[in-house]
């Protein structure tokens, strides 16, 4: 139950033999846990450099996880290069009623990226509500990436002011941003270089462009 943590300009670099499960990297920062239950709270990491989050073969853990309950923590000016998954979010199987809100992504930078930007699902494990809320991606810079973003039942998704280039457009996942499911979604000033199509939307209601 960390309240107010905040760790500046941490040098991290992961490896596979440093995870139970073989050939794939632990979790580069995580806010809450899965097992206690009680969530991190406006905690957060700035600066930093963080590299080799990924698996050996294909299998992937986030370099980024907000896990509920966890409420208001943030991710700022933070290097990530050669890794996996930048962010994965999904619900906690059996504890469907915890909600997680008020995250910041801001300022951060992604140099190679092997699987998905982002993987959201907030009802992935069974959940019946969104179980994330007011998530904000801003001033980001993502290279060397392959799929983008992959967004499920998010309420108030917000990307704004971020730039991409050097994609590798998936075959799989040919729209920057795929999202259903994200009411009040906002999509702003983003400058995206190479993306095959930018936006695929369903039952996105009172979204912004």
């Amino acid at each position: 139950n960390e309240i107010g943590c905040r760790v500046v300009n941490p040098t991290c670099t992961a490896s596979t033999s440093h995870e139970t499960v073989a050939g794939v990297a632990p979790v580069g920062i995580a806010f809450g846990n899965p097992t206690n239950l009680a969530g991190s709270h406006k905690c957060g990491v700035i600066g930093g450099r963080f590299s080799g989050f990924k698996g050996a073969e294909g299998t992937h853990k986030a370099a980024i996880e907000f896990r509920p309950p966890s409420t208001g923590c943030y991710v700022r000016g933070t290097e990530f290069n050669d890794i996996g998954i930048l962010f994965i979010y999904f619900d906690l199987a059996d504890f469907g009623g915890l909600v997680s809100s008020g995250h910041r992504i801001e300022g951060v930078s992604v140099d190679g990226c092997a699987g998905y930007l982002m993987y959201i699902n907030s009802r992935e494990n069974g959940a019946v509500i969104d179980t994330l809320s007011d998530l904000s991606i801003a001033d980001c810079s993502f290279r060397n990436i392959n799929k983008t973003i992959h967004a499920r039942y998010v309420t108030e998704l917000q990307m704004y002011e971020c730039e991409a280039d050097e994609i590798t457009v998936d075959a799989d996942l040919t729209y920057f941003i795929d999202a259903a499911n994200c009411p009040s979604l906002v999509f702003n000033d983003n400058n995206l270089n190479g993306c095959g199509r930018m936006m695929k939307l369903d039952t996105c209601i009172d979204h912004r462009v």
